[in-house]
């Protein structure tokens, strides 16, 4: 049976290491940008972020980060700032947990 600190582990293909990595870091910089977009009731930003995110993550295989990038361009549309501040802490989780593995 799992934890909730257990590894979230995804494999990506070698080519892609330099992209992801810096898709990653920018994920958790978007992440500070969201709370702050909150804050302004900057809804479209967060809808654009989130879309970018689903985005961007089906091209590396990241399912689970594409659903979180739908849930925020979803909330971010519907200017939800209770849901988009559980979709933030389901990311911020996510990549916290996240181990890619190149392959």
């Amino acid at each position: 049976m799992g934890t909730e600190a257990e590894k979230i582990v995804v494999s990506v293909e070698a080519r892609f290491k330099k992209q992801v990595s810096t898709f990653l870091e920018k994920r958790r910089r978007d992440v500070s940008e969201i709370a702050g977009g909150i804050g302004k009731g900057d809804y479209d930003s967060i809808k654009m972020l989130g879309a970018g995110l689903k985005k961007m993550s089906e091209g590396f295989g990241m399912d689970a980060l594409s659903q979180l990038g739908q849930a925020l361009e979803t909330a971010g549309a519907l200017k939800d700032s209770g849901r988009i501040k559980t979709v933030v802490k389901e990311l911020t989780d996510y990549l916290d947990r996240l181990s890619v593995e190149f392959v």
